[in-house]
């Protein structure tokens, strides 16, 4: 496997030092003809995280508006206000769409390298695209910075850490040597977290054989253990999904276990409730029919006295009028 490939540069309106600006980058990165002369059959973009490329330059023209430097003037147009990026799967595309584990081994890279991203930028993170029209699968990388909102100073030191570094050497009145060395050695770090993270596992090395002054015996060496530690950690993230997996299977079937006694229980204890509540209903039941039965009984006894009185002469609404015979 090849060495890995990432870089980064800023992008102003206006062209400096014969630069590209944004509307070259991001023309580029949208295939329009007018910037993609190097590519034979042009293909368009494909959206991998965030916004298209229209609304890239959209939301940047929306940050942009009203934007203001360090100093309170109106962001000059060769301020940069748009950071890019891009890195590349060294495998040739035809071997990539040939090939179902080679695709699968570039679809890993690329949910490794916007991860990476998202962790790099946050919210900057606007859009990720992949270019499969080019000898090599690629993506663009589109970061922009959010001006202040009291004093709408916009700065990409906000969102790229070697810009930062430099600043502050620079605000601290370091020499220019001073403050390069700062931007080199965060970028540096940013190099090698990329390395660690997606690089590494993707069985890719951090420097190519030139770099490193390596023999074509020694980089093939270390390209080949490179590659074996790529699979030995896939080996390994397989298994540790795998057992992810059993664990949590037996983690709900012991759930559904605990649900169905748990359940089984409050079932019966409302069984026996129920028939308590029954019999309960019963003793009330045959209580009642029995005052019914009392309250008949005395009745008849009542109308049987009645009877008796009537018999003998009393009324027996007014027994104190006594009939005479």
């Amino acid at each position: 496997m090849a060495a890995e490939f990432l870089h980064f540069r800023g992008y102003a309106r206006q062209a400096t030092r014969a630069s590209p600006t944004i509307d070259g980058v991001l023309g580029e990165a949208r295939r329009d003809p007018l910037y993609c002369t190097h590519v034979a059959e042009p293909r368009p973009p494909i959206v991998r995280y965030g916004v298209a490329i229209e609304t890239v330059a959209a939301l940047l023209g929306e940050c942009l508006r009203g934007a203001r430097d360090r100093l309170g003037r109106p962001l000059p147009s060769t301020s940069l206000a748009l950071l890019g990026g891009v890195t590349s799967w060294p495998t040739p595309r035809v071997i990539v769409e040939a090939s179902a584990a080679e695709r699968g081994a570039y679809e890993r890279w690329l949910r490794l390298v916007i991860a990476f991203c998202r962790r790099l930028f946050g919210d900057a993170l606007l859009s990720v695209i992949e270019h499969v029209d080019e000898e090599r699968l690629h993506v663009h990388i589109f970061v922009a910075a959010t001006p202040d909102p009291a004093s709408h100073i916009y700065s990409l030191e906000t969102v790229w850490p070697p810009l930062a570094a430099e600043a502050r050497e620079r605000r601290a009145e370091k020499t220019r040597k001073e403050q390069r060395s700062a931007f080199r050695q965060r970028a540096r770090e940013i190099q090698d977290s990329y390395y660690r993270t997606v690089g590494a596992p993707c069985g890719l090395s951090r420097y190519g054989p030139r770099r490193q002054r390596l023999t074509r015996e020694a980089w093939r060496a270390q390209r080949d253990q490179a590659s074996a530690l790529a699979e030995f950690a896939r080996q390994l993230a397989t298994r540790a999904r795998a057992i992810d997996l059993e664990v949590q299977s037996r983690a709900e079937a012991r759930a559904h276990e605990i649900v169905a006694a748990r359940v089984g229980q409050a079932t019966a204890a409302a069984n026996a409730e129920l028939r308590r509540a029954e019999a309960s209903c019963g003793r009330l039941t045959a209580q009642c029919q029995a005052l019914d039965q009392q309250l008949r009984d005395e009745a008849e006894e009542n109308n049987r006295l009645r009877g008796l009185l009537i018999d003998l002469g009393v009324d027996p609404d007014n027994p104190s009028a006594v009939a005479l015979r």
